[in-house]
């Protein structure tokens, strides 16, 4: 006996059918509305969220990487050091060359004042009466000279003893000496005897002074290559990518060092497979979603392609490895402030049509 009335069964079996036969009719409505839905025909690209305006910071020469003073995500102000390369041999050759600018810097002060101080100095007493010394020498060789030939001719008459003429002999020696002397005096000042010790002294004084230049110059091209060594921001803004992570890792001048963006994040670089590069063209809308927040909370980022290179990049600059191509685009709302050097996954919105397109190529090629 059945738990419910004939009645009732009755009932039950018309409803069901009726639900079989709505949902038979409904599934092909349902299926004819998706196809018609738009839906929109894009292009995947993943990119990293840039300021207005990137500033590359590149190796000036090549060396061993001795310490990375700014990492990623600080601030730096024009200047700031960035990476010191190692520079023990510059610095020791800086060290030298102080040390002997040092002792040059010395030995010109000393020259200079030795300089000023024969300048300003009068003639030795020695000098001062030279002419009136000569005079009188003259006049006692004149008077030995006398004094010996009379006990020269007192000698031969025998008024005088061969002492007293040996005597006189020495003593017209004596005067001659003392004249030559003098003579010889007055011969140095009459030759410009003050001109010629402060011409000694100013040449001691220039050579003293080429060796201080020499070292100076010595001393500035070590500090030169010593500054070489530090690599510094070349404007203000924050650091968003450090190539270079390792201490003594080598470095090749010109090698890309790090980013540095300026001013807050307003553009996406985003890179694009080679095969689908001829489908994008600027203009087109962008769909963006950040990595580094939760977009399915916070939504979707939008842009506008602005432009595509025309030519590929290879990863790293690596001469092999997938061909990519750069697409730079406009930010134009964002749920959230993006963080500069953060990754997103972007969708280029081709365009708009419905589903049932996308599944039969070929009606649309016709």
């Amino acid at each position: 006996m059945s738990a419910f009335p004939a009645s009732i069964q009755t009932r039950l079996r018309r409803m069901s059918r009726l639900i079989f036969a709505a949902a038979f009719l409904a599934i092909p409505l349902i299926a004819a509305t998706a196809l018609l839905l738009p839906v929109d025909e894009k292009v995947p690209a993943t990119g990293v969220v840039r300021a207005q305006e990137d500033v590359h910071v590149f190796s000036p020469q090549d060396g061993i990487l001795a310490g990375i003073r700014s990492p990623e995500g600080s601030n730096v102000k024009k200047g700031d050091v960035l990476f010191e390369l190692d520079s023990i041999l510059h610095a020791q050759r800086l060290a030298s060359a102080e040390a002997s600018l040092a002792e040059a810097e010395a030995t010109f002060h000393l020259k200079e004042a030795q300089l000023q101080k024969t300048s300003g100095l009068p003639l030795p007493k020695e000098f001062w009466h030279v002419p009136e010394e000569l005079k009188q020498a003259n006049e006692r060789l004149a008077l030995a000279e006398r004094e010996c030939a009379r006990y020269e001719t007192l000698s031969r008459t025998g008024g005088a003893s061969r002492q007293d003429y040996d005597r006189s002999l020495a003593q017209r020696e004596v005067a001659r000496g003392e004249v030559e002397k003098t003579q010889e005096k007055l011969d140095v000042l009459s030759h410009g005897y003050r001109e010629q010790v402060i011409a000694e002294a100013e040449a001691e004084t220039a050579a003293a002074k080429a060796v201080l230049s020499r070292w100076k110059v010595e001393r500035d091209n070590a500090a030169a290559l010593v500054e070489r060594c530090l690599i510094r921001a070349s404007e203000d803004g924050t650091v968003t990518l450090v190539q270079k992570r390792r201490p003594g890792m080598p470095v090749t001048a010109g090698e890309k060092l790090a980013h540095i963006s300026r001013g807050p994040a307003s553009r996406v670089k985003i890179l694009l497979a080679e095969e689908k590069i001829i489908r994008v063209a600027p203009g087109q809308q962008v769909i963006m979603r950040p990595l580094s927040i939760p977009w399915f909370k916070y939504g979707h980022a939008h842009g506008t392609l602005r432009n595509v290179s025309t030519e590929p990049s290879l990863p790293d600059g690596s001469q092999t490895g997938p061909q990519r191509y750069e697409a730079t685009v406009d930010i134009t709302d964002s749920p959230v402030p993006l963080a500069l050097g953060s990754t997103v996954d972007a969708d280029v919105i081709l365009r708009r049509r419905p589903l049932w397109q996308l599944f039969l190529p070929a009606i649309l090629d016709r």
